[in-house]
């Protein structure tokens, strides 16, 4: 069972890397994914840098709306994989 963690970030460069680590660790965790809500600092790169697939924000929409566009994109990215495994 493939497992995703979704991380909505804004700002959060101080902690991203561990947060990361920390979510790659969990036993069945495949994808980490970090929604990087507008951060002006460097926390797309460290999240990238860790091994996270990054979505980038324009602009802070709020962790909520953060959050619940990756799981949105994550929906999506699952529909994908099953019609190709499907096909």
């Amino acid at each position: 069972m493939d497992i995703a963690v979704l991380i909505p970030a804004h700002e959060e460069a101080e902690r991203i890397a561990l947060t990361v680590a920390a979510a790659r660790e969990v036993p069945g965790v495949t994808r980490v994914v970090v929604v990087d809500d507008g951060s002006r600092d460097d926390t797309a790169d460290i999240a990238a840098a860790t091994g996270a697939k990054v979505v980038r924000l324009v602009f802070n929409v709020g962790k909520g709306a953060a959050g619940r566009f990756g799981a949105v994109l994550a929906d999506l990215t699952a529909g994908v994989r099953r019609a190709r495994r499907q096909a």
